[in-house]
């Protein structure tokens, strides 16, 4: 089974369309269920974990020199060699952050932490999509709290 979920994986990191949300949901299931396991699986996902630390690690730098230089005066020519870091931040087809993603919406937060651990602090819920994810299960939890409290008073 976790065989043929990677090869599906390894067939769309490359594919132009990206990875579709369902093969993502349906490897949330997997693992819920226990008939995938994460570490089998984690190796047919992409990018490299090197890769990821590597680009959030630029990330982070071209932050500092952005916030370093807006206390430069400059009095010359204004020079547009600012790099972009919003685009940088889009992480495009991260089947890793895809997946962990798919488990916060399914609401398999201890395997999707697992995910998320593996990287710098910030790195993972800096894509937005994952950031959305969290607030929307968040809310989710804090509705159903607040309606179990209010029905008992």
């Amino acid at each position: 089974m976790t065989n043929l979920l990677g090869f599906k994986f390894q067939f769309y990191a490359t594919a132009p369309q990206g990875t579709p949300e369902s093969l993502y949901k349906t490897a949330g299931i997997l693992l819920q269920s226990g008939l995938v396991q994460l570490a089998e699986l984690f190796p047919h996902l992409s990018p490299a974990d090197e890769e990821i630390k590597s680009e959030h690690e630029k990330i982070i730098a071209a932050s500092i020199e952005k916030v370093r230089k807006m206390g430069i005066v400059q009095l010359g020519e204004k020079k547009k060699d600012d790099v972009d870091i919003n685009a940088m931040m889009e992480y495009g087809n991260n089947q890793k952050f895809g997946l962990a993603r798919a488990l916060v919406e399914l609401g398999s937060w201890d395997t999707a932490q697992e995910i998320i651990d593996r990287y710098p602090q910030y790195c993972a819920v800096s894509d937005e999509a994952m950031a959305i994810a969290i607030t929307k299960r968040c809310h989710q939890i804090i509705v159903s709290t607040k309606t179990a409290v209010f029905k008992n008073c």
